[in-house]
């Protein structure tokens, strides 16, 4: 799975490329020596070298990356497309954390709400065995300050 990241990512060492840097010695050189940087407007980081923006590009993943990259993981796993009259499953995420995301299945008869672990590698990303939970929200008091505080 590529990510917008690694297409970027690509396109960098293509740029360097047609500006006339050879692949075997000018962006070994301009991955030792000058200084760029990155021209996501979310960024703007400054890097030393090629090599090393190349290597941000493939390896930042924002929230909104993830998200993208499980709803196209658990669709391709989960869903089915309508076709010939018969109705499809459809999926998308409801919720992600850290290393768990939960979405939600819906079948013409049937929905239900699935929990499963994550992990993501480069843009490799592993789902774990989905369990079927339920929504629940908790409002909790807050603990009153103390006069002194």
């Amino acid at each position: 799975m590529r990510t917008k990241n690694s297409e970027y990512a690509r396109a960098l060492v293509h740029e360097a490329y047609l500006a006339g840097f050879n692949p075997k010695t000018g962006i070994q050189e301009l991955a030792d020596s000058s200084t760029v940087t990155c021209r996501d407007r979310d960024c703007g980081r400054t890097f030393r070298g090629l090599r090393k923006l190349q290597e941000h590009a493939e390896s930042v993943h924002t929230f909104s990356d993830i998200q993208r990259m499980l709803s196209e993981v658990v669709r391709e796993k989960y869903g089915k497309p309508y076709s010939d009259g018969n109705p499809g499953t459809y999926v998308w995420v409801e919720d992600v954390s850290d290393d768990w995301v939960v979405f939600c299945v819906e079948a013409p008869k049937d929905s239900s709400l699935q929990k499963a672990s994550y992990s993501i590698d480069g843009t490799d990303v592993t789902l774990g065995d989905p369990t079927e939970v339920v929504r629940r929200t908790v409002y909790e008091a807050v603990a009153k300050k103390s006069a002194g505080a």
